[in-house]
């Protein structure tokens, strides 16, 4: 791990200052294939950070890129419905292969400022490890998720229980911000 977060802090050092815990963090997170939320104050770099660890691991083809927000859907969520089925067979199919299910690593920007009814599919979707839609199922080929959001944990899980939930399926929290704002 130490190698890769070594490779992780010299591509952002490139671009950014102060970046070891920041590389520690996505060294840990992609070795442990574990989820991870990335939280500060807007222009602090977060997305631009992902997307150069991103770039610099060579993870591009890898990862998938979606942002969240009051409009997102399930149908968005999942890689879009399948219209014909839903016309002529009345029945509501995704299409997850084109979905973060579909992906090694996934970049969720804004995660928690999707609806409700979107927050609790994904819950769903990342303790079963598989998209379940009736009788469709698509499994989980996805090994880590960034998620990129101004909201604290805590602010997240003061949403109610099922927000709650969801932010214990990200084990790794990380407030991105200034040891000073002072010049």
């Amino acid at each position: 791990m130490k190698a890769r977060a070594q490779k992780i802090q010299t591509v952002l050092d490139a671009k950014f200052i102060h970046t070891k815990r920041v590389a520690e963090l996505f060294a840990l997170a992609l070795q442990a294939e574990k989820n991870v939320i990335i939280w500060g104050p807007a222009g602090h770099a977060k997305s631009e950070m992902t997307e150069t660890v991103i770039d610099g691991l060579g993870l591009k083809d890898d990862t998938f890129v979606q942002f969240f927000g009051e409009g997102m859907t399930e149908d968005k969520l999942y890689g879009g419905m399948d219209f014909k089925k839903l016309e002529e067979e009345h029945q509501l199919v995704y299409h997850p292969e084109n979905s973060f299910l579909n992906r090694k690593f996934a970049v969720f920007e804004e995660l928690f400022d999707a609806p409700a009814v979107v927050l609790t599919a994904l819950k769903d979707t990342l303790t079963a490890k598989q998209m379940r839609n009736g009788n469709q199922r698509f499994p989980m080929q996805t090994k880590s998720i960034i998620c990129l959001t101004n909201k604290s944990p805590g602010e997240i899980s003061d949403m109610g229980a099922s927000a709650h939930a969801l932010v214990e399926r990200f084990p790794f929290q990380f407030e991105l911000k200034w040891d000073s704002y002072k010049t």
